[in-house]
């Protein structure tokens, strides 16, 4: 099972259709979204989040791809493991 999802909604071609189909099951897996700052993406990803917050981090902007890849720490792994802990309080890593 994957400890966390991660989706990029820069350029979403069939992104969209795949996080409305498994993001409702998902109630245990984090789920981060990200987008390249500046670019449109997936309108309707606002209200995904809002309606399943309890498992899907807002959408987080990145400057470039080599700042999110040098900073995939700060800008996905550490916030999907903080969530991580909220989810599954109980299990050990």
């Amino acid at each position: 099972m994957a400890r966390f999802i991660v989706a990029d909604l820069t350029d979403p071609s069939s992104i969209p259709h795949e996080l409305a189909t498994i993001v409702p099951f998902l109630r245990t897996t984090p789920v981060v979204l990200l987008r390249l700052e500046g670019s449109e993406g997936y309108s309707m990803v606002e209200d995904l989040a809002t309606a399943y917050e309890r498992w899907v981090l807002p959408v987080r902007g990145y400057p470039n791809p080599e700042t999110l890849i040098a900073r995939i720490d700060s800008y996905v792994i550490g916030p999907a493991e903080e969530k991580l802990k909220v989810l599954r309080p109980t299990q050990k890593d």
